[in-house]
């Protein structure tokens, strides 16, 4: 992410905005699996639409 803004932000003010965009996440609605080593998988039904806006549904207040 740090190269994304093109030195918009310091890579640590960076961390810290990203860090607090998703603090609210609840791992309930959007639980991640541990397929294998580096395979994850996020389960998208557990959430209030049951589909993938739910992750994005989460940045809102």
């Amino acid at each position: 992410m740090e190269r994304f803004p093109l030195g918009t932000f310091h890579p640590s003010h960076l961390r810290y905005l990203l860090s607090q965009a998703y603090s609210t996440f609840d791992k309930n609605t959007l639980p991640v699996r541990r397929l294998r080593k580096n395979q994850y998988l996020i389960e998208t039904f557990h959430g209030p639409t049951a589909s993938f806006k739910d992750l994005s549904l989460q940045l809102l207040p």
